[in-house]
């Protein structure tokens, strides 16, 4: 199970309305999968990891359109090669006319970083690390009979399946807190109409990398659709969804903001050098932080030190993907300010921080 929360992720957006602190969550389990099985048999257990690992990878690509990869269909086949532990739990779980409750079992599969890194390289998709831009929603609902705005203790199955598909994606999201300041500032009519300008002005308290607002309604032929919003970088993008039922909808609108934040944030295999200057490194903690940092960053394969000197390190970078793509990810962690960018001779600078 990914071990971020939406109520922790609401602690953590409070505090840093406080602080003025912008978030970006660092995703752990993004190498695990749980699957509803049943059964503890072999080649059932090769069924799970099978799932298991088509889900891993969907969510470390941020792709859905895999399924042709020859690469990847034979790891399929084979997904043993792929995982080092798994381990089983008991759950209970409602039958499809919700009127009993019957015991069920979950595997645990836990796969192996390098291995499967290694193959998304090797059938040329993208890697998307584990610093993830979180996305703040904005989004009402009406079923022809009343309109409702969604919060994150709201049980409407498409607010269950929202969430749920976010999760297996890897992606966090996260709600208002509907408290006086945000019922003060904007109303269900507005997001409803799609004001995006109070919306975005709503949305400052919190410190979002994206916003989502979207207008989700079923249609008088039955359907469901949405009319949706998405601010990235400070730009919104508008999108249309008309699909059968509420789950699908759910499922198309987080598969396409994974997508895109895949094209922007996971990188490919095609490895550059580069250089960077970091100042404001006064003492040997700040140094071993910032080294440690870029060590740490997806988009960065190895570091290596050219020079330090005063408050100044120099470092050359062996990289993968592209250079605003890395640009993007040091800009989601707020750890550095880029003071200058060379493209053309591959050269970055910034003041460290942290």
């Amino acid at each position: 199970m990914l071990r971020y929360s939406i109520s922790s992720l609401l602690v953590v957006i409070l505090f840093s309305s406080l602080t003025d602190t912008a978030l970006a969550v660092t995703v752990d389990g993004l190498y695990v999968a749980e699957i509803t099985t049943q059964s503890q048999t072999a080649l059932q257990r090769t069924r799970d990891a099978q799932k298991g690992l088509t889900q891993v990878i969907r969510r470390l690509s941020g792709r859905g359109d895999f399924a042709g990869n020859p690469v990847i269909a034979a790891a399929i086949r084979r997904p043993d090669n792929y995982y080092s532990e798994y381990s089983y739990s008991g759950i209970e779980t409602l039958l499809q006319d919700d009127e009993e409750i019957v015991p069920s079992q979950v595997i645990r599969i836990s796969f192996e970083p390098n291995l499967v890194s290694k193959l998304l390289r090797d059938a040329g998709l993208p890697v998307w690390g584990s610093n993830r831009p979180n996305v703040l929603l904005w989004i009402a609902l009406g079923d022809g009979h009343r309109r409702e705005l969604l919060s994150e203790t709201g049980a409407d199955e498409f607010n269950i399946e929202l969430k749920q598909q976010a999760q297996l994606r890897g992606l966090p999201v996260y709600y208002p807190l509907w408290d006086l300041e945000d019922t003060a500032s904007l109303s269900l009519a507005e997001i409803w109409g799609s004001f995006l300008d109070r919306i975005d002005r709503a949305s400052s308290r919190y410190q979002p990398d994206t916003i989502l607002t979207a207008r989700v309604q079923q249609e008088s032929s039955g359907l469901w659709s949405a009319n949706w919003n998405v601010n990235l970088e400070g730009r919104w993008r508008m999108n249309e969804v008309d699909i059968g039922t509420k789950r699908q909808l759910a499922i198309s609108m987080i598969a396409q903001i994974s997508e895109e934040f895949s094209r922007r944030y996971a990188v490919d295999s095609s490895q550059k050098h580069l250089l960077m200057t970091i100042e404001g490194i006064n003492n040997v903690e700040s140094y071993a932080r910032a080294s440690h940092y870029l060590e740490s960053l997806s988009p960065i394969v190895e570091v290596n030190v050219v020079s330090v000197e005063d408050d100044l390190v120099r470092y050359r970078l062996s990289t993968e993907g592209r250079l605003d793509q890395l640009v993007g990810v040091i800009e989601l962690d707020e750890r550095m300010t880029l003071l200058d960018l060379d493209e053309k001779m591959s050269r970055l600078w910034y003041r460290w921080l942290h």
